[in-house]
């Protein structure tokens, strides 16, 4: 299919109720195709679980699978908390969604913490179960670790095969230990990682022989190379809405509010440069607060804003249409301390966008040092602000990163190459469906 769905959300974070039409805008699906009979065609059933219902960066990653889907060869139907924005996707999409009690557990050390945890997950078993035997789905796409240990559990006694789509870095935990076993334990289980970082952080330090049982495949995330242009049409309507203009410089920090993103770093390092060599800088926060102690740490930011002297140069914008935000800026920074991937990246690239980055994790798969972009050591805020002020200065630099930050996103990271390769993956699983029969048949760990 050639469906285009319009990038609204922010790299990693919410989406807003005002982004919701354009996500929806120019969506477009085939109906069933039938076969010489009449009847419709047999179709690879997968049900899609979604721990949540916040639209963030794996969210995002998953709309782009079901736009890729082709409603002749696979019936989808998806499992996910309640979300207005959730369910109009599905819709546009032709996808059957099924609301389910949200996933309250993380990691943490705290034992009434986990407790809670745990009987969160002990109730939605039940429920998850119950769904997909009602569904008798060929597999099961489980949209992060932790709605890969509920899909995995809670389809035990049946050969359900389990794809475990990785979007995050496994922490250094106890419980750690525990994830992976099972994810290996299974012979059901398939994993796919978002990068070689976070195949790397999941695999830890099992064994070679129990890596073999669920060896990881590494599909990096796309973004789609038309949406994201560098043309420069409505970037200056949209800084008029914002009360900018063409003079200043305008550095963008995008993606969920959230302390390991490093907003309160990065104010920390640019405000005494707003306040001498670079008046005209102007810091663009877009995003919002989603999760635990956000809301606080979003409300810290703003006051330490205000206490350095800086609080109008640095705009709190809230949930932005990205595209047109990735033409308005001149520089894009990602200063979080891990990071999986960071999608956010590649659309800046593919925007033309220069961008100076934290060189960590999936971040170094994506950047080439003073090729397509810009590194900085972790916590070297000295060298992130010299990297901004030489992209001030320096217009044959910003060139020279823009021709080759595109480039590298229309030949490693194009969405229609991520979304084929996905598509590949769910075909090998049609495969094993046609030769083994219906997947309750038979009982497995």
């Amino acid at each position: 299919m050639n469906n285009k769905l319009s990038a609204v959300t922010v790299g990693s974070s919410a989406v807003g109720r005002g982004a919701e039409s354009a996500l929806l805008e120019s969506v477009e699906l085939s109906k069933p195709s039938l076969d010489v009979s009449g009847q419709p065609n047999v179709r690879t059933k997968i049900c899609f679980y979604n721990h949540t219902g916040s639209v963030s960066g794996a969210e995002k990653v998953l709309f782009s699978i079901f736009q890729a889907l082709d409603s002749s060869e696979y019936h989808g139907v998806v499992f996910a908390p309640s979300s207005e924005l959730f369910e109009s996707v599905c819709k546009a999409n032709k996808l059957e969604f099924h609301p389910v009690t949200p996933l309250n557990a993380r990691f943490t050390s705290n034992p009434a913490k986990l407790l809670v945890y745990l009987l969160s997950v002990a109730r939605l078993l039940k429920e998850l179960r119950k769904n997909i035997f009602r569904e008798q789905p060929d597999l099961v796409h489980a949209n992060s670790a932790r709605a890969a240990i509920v899909a995995t559990l809670a389809t035990i006694g049946t050969r359900i095969p389990i794809l475990w789509y990785l979007h995050d870095i496994l922490p250094r935990h106890p419980l750690s230990t525990v994830v992976r076993s099972l994810a290996v334990l299974s012979g059901r289980n398939r994993l796919i990682a978002v990068s070689n970082a976070t195949a790397k952080a999941f695999v830890g330090s099992l064994p070679t022989w129990a890596q073999s049982r669920a060896p990881i495949e590494v599909i990096h995330n796309g973004t789609d190379t038309a949406l994201f242009n560098t043309s420069r049409d409505g970037m200056l309507s949209f800084l008029e809405e914002i009360g900018l203009n063409s003079a200043h410089f305008r550095i963008g920090i995008v993606g969920q509010i959230t302390p390991r993103k490093g907003h309160l770093e990065l104010i920390r390092a640019l405000a005494p440069i707003f306040k001498s060599v670079l008046p005209q800088g102007r810091l663009l926060v877009v995003g919002s607060a989603m999760f635990n102690n956000d809301k606080a740490y979003l409300q810290l930011l703003k006051a330490e804003a205000i206490s350095l002297g800086v609080e109008d140069k640095v705009l709190f914008l809230g949930n932005r249409h990205i595209p047109t935000l990735m033409k308005a800026l001149n520089v894009l920074v990602l200063n979080s301390s891990t990071e999986p991937f960071g999608l956010v990246l590649t659309e800046a690239m593919a925007s033309g966008t220069p961008v100076v980055a934290r060189g960590v994790d999936g971040v170094l798969e994506i950047v080439e040092d003073n090729v397509s972009g810009l590194l900085f050591a972790p916590e070297d805020t000295k060298t992130m602000v010299s990297h901004l002020l030489s992209l001030a200065k320096d217009p044959e630099l910003v060139s020279r990163l823009a021709i080759e930050g595109r480039a590298r996103v229309e030949n490693l990271f194009d969405q229609r190459v991520s979304q084929a390769r996905v598509l590949e993956h769910y075909s090998r699983y049609s495969s094993q469906i046609t030769r083994q029969g219906n997947s309750l048949d038979a009982t497995s760990v």
